[in-house]
């Protein structure tokens, strides 16, 4: 897992390990990053729990108020959008303030614009306006997410980039803080006037993004207006794979069945007629076959199980079974997309001057498909590996609270516990983790990760089996341990996916690695709850803490392959793209 950029050897330094690790924190950049993380957390926050609050203050019914967590998925896919970020100017803006900054000031105006206008709603008269205000902040929120990553990756070398994660983590945490102000606002004043405060807050974080410096990394410019929007003729392996795509949405959404057998089948039929249909196709039809039967595993997992092996009769673990026979389905069909390619039209091939390219494909492949040559045959064990580094805190973090209740505990003891002690734990977790990879390496810092996770969330067990709701200092330790851990694993995990980044492509490429890990532990952890409740707490928590042993063994074998296939060389921070 070794790093593309050259990193200076500790035996170089002569003011040794602690000085080098603590050096990175005197730059003004680290203060920017501060600022920054706050200004990425804050529209999150009040999107998916301070608008909650509100609405159900107004007496909306519960189950419209689940459809509003819909919005956040905005920043579950904001790799769609991340390509026009990282290749388009903002017109008027980007020649005065740079690249990075003026999407930064746009998405920041966004944000203002989507809190005023729910500020000025009333949800007990319609819910319009909100859901109107409530978009555009999530939408804003998530391109701002996208923006400040960019500017991270650019602003700072590879062996800085895990203090620049843990600076950027304090400013999120910072905003959740400050974010409960909104609640406070309200009571005392009004939700127009709370919203209008945030709203504010975010216009003064517009402010300090014109103080900062723009990244110097110089992009290799592509003139667009120059080319088609598309490069001849339509390809059946693209209309499928698109069709495919919108097929599984609706099967997810569990609407219109009818849609997902027409769009499923339009796939299929797509990639049986090829060449008599999309007179660009130029795949055999051997691999449109593999995609055809690939696609339709990805499209019906849960039939094709329940017609073959069967599901298990927990239906939380058939469940599971769905989700990893999807996943397996997924991962086959853009190993067959590769190779197909590979072998028919070369379009793997960046460096080929003759093949013809579109818009679409110049702003949307490039980015995604360096990904793949850069790290050849280690991106698979390196996708599974951002995949499942952080399930482990993501499937035991949502039970610990239904946990504290279960045991006896105080809530206002528990809400005290959280927010002094355990803030303060996360805080030293943020820290160490920028310490321990800045001293020994991402690798190592991961490795220590995995371990410091097993043993937190594996004590869970422990203090789910033997505590009461008087054993306030039980509690304490328990979430504060957990809290260090969780900062830690935070600060080296964003290093490592940073580390995985071309900072030339940095909004396209980081954000296509935080959403996939992200969307993907999310929905594993929405199953959290039938899994406590079949294995019982003791052994729930050692389930979930038994996550951490395959991916601290995942983690080795990476570094193990990269030595073996090292990565090939992108340019570092500062030099021109190529």
């Amino acid at each position: 897992m070794s790093d593309t950029q050259s990193v200076k050897a500790p035996s170089e330094d002569p003011k040794g390990w602690l000085w080098r690790s603590v050096k990175p924190y005197t730059r003004p950049e680290m203060a920017a990053m501060l600022m920054l993380g706050f200004a990425s957390g804050l529209p999150l926050y009040l999107v998916y729990q301070k608008t909650a609050f509100w609405l159900r203050e107004e007496g909306i019914e519960l189950s419209t108020i689940g459809y509003f967590y819909w919005l956040g998925l905005f920043y579950s896919f904001k790799f769609v959008w991340a390509p026009i970020i990282d290749r388009l100017n903002v017109p008027g803006l980007t020649k005065k303030l740079g690249h990075r900054r003026s999407w930064m000031i746009v998405s920041i105006i966004g944000t203002m614009a989507g809190l005023s206008i729910a500020a000025f709603s009333d949800p007990s008269e319609g819910l319009t306006q909100i859901i109107l205000g409530t978009l555009i902040l999530a939408f804003s929120g998530a391109t701002l997410d996208v923006s400040i990553d960019a500017w991270r990756i650019e602003s700072a070398p590879s062996e800085e980039q895990a203090s620049m994660a843990a600076s950027y983590s304090l400013g999120y945490r910072g905003a959740l803080i400050f974010s409960g102000l909104a609640l406070v606002l309200a009571s005392w004043s009004s939700w127009t006037v709370s919203y209008l405060v945030m709203a504010a807050a975010m216009g003064t974080t517009a402010a300090l993004v014109l103080i900062i410096r723009e990244p110097k990394t110089v992009k290799k410019q592509i003139a667009l207006s120059d080319l088609p929007l598309f490069a001849g003729p339509a390809q059946a392996a693209a209309v499928a794979l698109f069709l495919f795509g919108f097929a599984k949405v609706f099967v997810w959404m569990n609407f219109a069945e009818i849609l997902v057998h027409l769009l499923a089948g339009a796939a299929i039929g797509a990639l049986a007629l090829g060449k008599i249909a999309f007179k660009g196709t130029k795949m055999d039809l051997p691999w449109r076959a593999a995609l055809a039967g690939l696609g339709a595993l990805y499209v019906y997992s849960r039939p094709v199980l329940e017609s073959t092996v069967g599901l298990p009769a927990n239906e939380q673990f058939a469940k599971l079974a769905v989700v990893a026979l999807t996943i397996a389905a997924l991962a086959g069909l853009v190993m067959a997309m590769v190779k197909a390619s590979q072998a028919t039209e070369g379009n793997l091939n960046l460096q080929d001057p003759e093949a013809k390219r579109g818009r679409v494909f110049m702003v949307y492949a490039p980015p995604l498909l360096q990904v793949i040559d850069r790290f050849g045959k280690v991106i698979v064990p390196i996708f599974i590996l951002v995949l499942i580094y952080r399930l482990s805190d993501f499937t035991m973090g949502v039970m610990a609270v239904p946990l504290y209740v279960d045991l006896g505990f105080d809530k206002g003891m528990v809400g005290a516990i959280q927010s002094g002690p355990g803030v303060i734990s996360t805080f030293i977790g943020l820290f160490l983790g920028g310490l321990a990879a800045g001293a020994f390496g991402i690798t190592r810092s991961l490795v220590f990760g995995a371990i410091l996770t097993l043993v937190t969330n594996g004590a869970y067990a422990w203090f789910a089996g033997s505590a009461t709701g008087d054993d306030i200092g039980f509690l304490t330790f328990a979430i504060c341990a957990d809290n260090v851990a969780g900062g830690f694993v935070t600060t080296v995990f964003i290093a490592y996916l940073s580390s995985l980044v071309d900072p030339a492509n940095a909004a396209t490429q980081y954000a296509l690695f935080s959403s996939i890990y992200a969307t993907l532990n999310k929905f594993v952890a929405g199953f959290s709850g039938q899994m406590a409740e079949a294995l019982g707490w003791v052994n729930f928590f050692l389930l979930t803490a038994s996550y951490a042993i395959p991916a601290g063994l995942l983690v080795i074998l990476v570094a193990v392959l990269q030595k073996r296939y090292p990565p090939k060389p992108v340019a570092a921070v500062g030099e021109p793209a190529t």
